[in-house]
């Protein structure tokens, strides 16, 4: 549990209390030049209050730190802080969105920058959930009646059968299925689908991230 010091306990999240330091209203003054929108100055604010508090220090003590860090000939302690940031995103990464995730990281990494003193760490990769709608069998029949080719057809039967999801199948490349089409495995086979699966956009899709085998007949 992160020690509160008796300035973070004076914050206790008033986004107005923030603009009393010097490193915030730096920030804040680059940011609306951007932006004009109050929602996303509160928003940024609120943002670096849940970092300050997590980290255990105020917003001018971080950047002092970081700027002690800097003059370091190791590189060890150079890169302290981006290794904080990171740290950071994979505790919000367990227990929010992703993209809610890396909006704070990117919020916080601008924090740094605002105050001359970036962080050399390239944004977490993004990657698009989706929520499935699983078809009733009277809605699958229609959809397979009305299917304009028999490609499309396969598709839906191949998805029916094998419980996977449309952006999978068509994500699947040849290597992953060669041993199956050569008839190198014994029928019904298992395909291998890999935590890290790429759509042709270059974005992850297995939901889990965690590798997975489907049966195939």
């Amino acid at each position: 549990m992160i020690e509160t010091t008796p300035i973070l306990e004076k914050m206790h999240g008033d986004k107005e209390d923030m603009m009393n330091y010097e490193s915030v209203n730096r920030w804040i003054t680059q940011q609306i030049r951007r932006s004009a929108s109050y929602l996303t100055r509160n928003n940024y604010l609120r943002i670096l209050i849940r970092y300050c508090k997590w980290y255990g220090k105020d917003p001018d003590e971080i950047i002092d730190d970081r700027m002690e860090d800097l003059k370091s000939d190791d590189k060890r302690i150079q890169s302290r802080h981006e290794e904080r940031l990171m740290k950071y995103f994979q505790e919000l990464d367990e227990d929010v969105s992703r993209n809610t995730a890396i909006t704070h990281f990117n919020s916080v990494k601008s924090f740094y920058m605002g105050n001359y003193a970036p962080l050399n760490i390239r944004e977490p990769k993004r990657w698009t959930t989706f929520t499935d709608k699983v078809p009733t069998l009277c809605e699958f029949r229609k959809m397979v009646e009305v299917a304009e080719s028999p490609m499309q057809k396969a598709l839906l039967l191949f998805s029916a059968q094998s419980g996977q999801r449309g952006n999978i199948i068509s994500s699947l490349r040849y290597g992953m299925l060669e041993d199956t089409i050569e008839g190198r495995t014994e029928v019904p086979a298992t395909i291998h689908i890999p935590g890290g699966i790429e759509n042709f956009k270059g974005k992850m899709i297995n939901k889990n991230r965690k590798d997975y085998y489907f049966g195939s007949s």
